[in-house]
């Protein structure tokens, strides 16, 4: 049914209560016959990106009490969809086709509950009105063009006082006591977080993910925000990406499950002991700050929940967490021997530090260097261990059945050879072993690692001739590939150029990023002799390098 005609749904029951239809790759105009069915409550279209039309010109009035046009090209008139849905609780338009550029003022909205505008072009300031509404629970205005600063309270705030406008001199409306979710992230709001935000006693998650906020994260205008760190409630706090500064004070919601403080001007030395009442923590990110943090009062069944832990770039010198999923400490001043990562991590990033020696056995338990890699846990989808100071041989057992995504060995002093048994982790797509000793001939049995889509060998110690691909269609998604700085020689062949699909159609990719949930892919490039490392690698991003080896013959 994926073409919508002017007959479609024209024996539907006036009886009919509940209409479903996300992600069922509708397209062409709806019918505009649906929104005056006398009985209809839920009305879900979202995710039919092809699918047009209208709400009716004329005056009606619709039941609806949840609305889902989310991700649909449906054109959106504010001022006629706040006249006619006058019963609506639930109402998500996110990334719609509104007329105009600007979000009117509520209107007829008196019983919105929850309300999603996610990802429009909506600027200016916010219509900070929409917090009048007594019924509110939800309002998402994230990923759109807003600006300007949060409204303050007066003086004498209490509780149940209004919101004050200082830029307009009056009341904005009641605090709202019932907001249990409010979501501003990627907008460009400045300014202070607002003092308010710690009186809104239903409040669970508040996400303020990057905006430009700045000012100290504890006093601003005189007022105290730790109080927003001792809601019951809370149970997500977002802050990242924005320019706050200052020390980190004890936190005391003990609800907390995710707190983001990344990417800020937080500065000093941080006893991790201040986040210790944080009891329900599951995921905490304080990397890319100014902090050196230390653990030596943490006791070891602090955060017993945790799965999550991002210490990238905080000055960190001791490790001391287990049963961690997630876990991130690039960038700091770890030494000494590699530690084990636990057997239920999925993402295991201890890059830039400055580990040496072989990797531990105990890494896995077993009894020698070489099987410990090759054996690591099931589920391990990617392994950063790049820019250490390990040695030794790559290990040369990888058990069958392996969800390794993405190994990165660059920059270490490994020697040997490429080991064979990688063709047993047949889900690699980032293959990155450059700047080691690795000796040899071109792998080609690497042609048969099907998902295979960056593969860096630079700067190594191999030799001789690309031969003949030992497949038909060899390396078909690959969109990186760097040989250069070693000794290959012999002549270009064009049957692997001719077979490069993935690069010859590199315009069809559609804009994102590689990577998976909490990993994005990266890689090192040079162009024009100087290196670039991409911290992002876009699908549509292709290059070749084969400079400083000892080619001949023609282009």
């Amino acid at each position: 049914m994926s073409s919508v005609v002017p007959d479609s749904f024209k024996n539907l029951s006036s009886s009919l209560k509940t209409l479903e239809l996300s992600d069922c790759h509708l397209q062409g105009k709806f019918p505009e016959s649906i929104f005056h069915l006398p009985n209809l409550r839920l009305l879900d279209l979202n995710d039919n990106y092809n699918l047009t039309g209208y709400f009716p010109k004329s005056n009606w009035s619709s039941p609806l009490e949840m609305l889902d046009i989310s991700y649909t090209r449906i054109s959106v008139d504010w001022h006629h969809l706040t006249r006619n849905f006058k019963s609506l609780r639930d109402l998500y338009l996110s990334n719609c086709s509104f007329v105009g550029s600007h979000l009117a003022l509520p209107g007829n909205l008196t019983q919105i509950m929850w309300l999603d505008l996610l990802s429009n072009s909506f600027g200016g300031q916010i219509p900070w009105l929409l917090l009048n509404l007594e019924t509110l629970t939800y309002l998402d205005l994230s990923r759109n063009n807003y600006v300007g600063q949060f409204p303050e309270v007066d003086s004498n705030w209490t509780l149940n006082s209004s919101l004050y406008d200082f830029s307009k001199q009056q009341l904005v409306g009641p605090i709202p006591r019932h907001l249990t979710m409010l979501f501003l992230y990627e907008n460009q709001l400045n300014g202070t977080i607002p003092s308010w935000s710690g009186s809104l006693p239903s409040l669970e998650r508040l996400d303020l993910t990057s905006n430009q906020l700045s000012g100290n994260i504890i006093k601003f205008h005189g007022l105290i925000l730790r109080s927003i760190f001792e809601l019951e409630n809370l149970r997500v706090l977002g802050l990242s990406s924005n320019q706050l500064s200052g020390n980190i004070i004890d936190f005391q919601s003990r609800s907390l499950s995710l707190l983001d403080l990344s990417s800020n001007n937080l500065s000093g030395n941080l006893e991790f002991e201040k986040f210790s009442k944080l009891q329900s923590l599951r995921a905490f990110n304080l990397s890319f700050n100014h902090l050196s943090l230390s653990f030596n009062h943490l006791s070891n069944n602090t955060w017993p929940q945790l799965e999550a832990l991002d210490l990238s770039s905080c000055n960190i010198r001791q490790l001391r967490w287990k049963n961690l999923q997630y876990l991130d400490l690039c960038n700091n001043s770890l030494q000494g021997e590699l530690p084990i990562p636990p057997l239920s991590s999925y993402y295991f990033f201890i890059s830039n530090n400055q580990f040496t020696g072989e990797m531990p056995p105990t890494i896995c338990s077993l009894s020698m260097l070489h099987q410990c890699i090759g054996n690591f846990s099931q589920s391990l989808s990617v392994l950063d261990l790049r820019n250490n100071k390990f040695h030794g041989a790559i290990p040369s057992t990888f058990s069958k059945g392996k969800l390794l995504r993405n190994l990165n060995l660059n920059g270490k002093q490994l020697e040997g050879s490429l080991p064979p048994t990688l063709l047993t982790c047949r889900e690699l797509e980032v293959l990155d072993l450059g700047n080691n000793k690795i000796q040899g001939t071109f792998s080609n049995w690497l042609e048969s690692l099907l998902n295979l889509q960056v593969l860096i060998l630079r700067s190594n110690k191999f030799y001789g001739e690309i031969c003949l691909p030992k497949t038909k269609f060899p390396f078909q998604k690959l969109h990186v590939i760097d040989l250069s700085n070693n000794r290959f020689s012999g002549l270009l062949l064009t049957k692997y150029f001719e077979h490069l699909m993935a690069m010859i159609n590199s315009q069809e990719h559609e804009l994102k990023y590689m990577g998976e949930g909490y990993y994005q892919d990266t890689v090192v490039v040079t162009i024009k002799g100087i290196e670039f490392e991409m911290e992002k690698i876009l699908t549509f991003f292709t290059i070749i390098d084969f400079s400083n080896n000892t080619f001949r013959g023609e282009i």
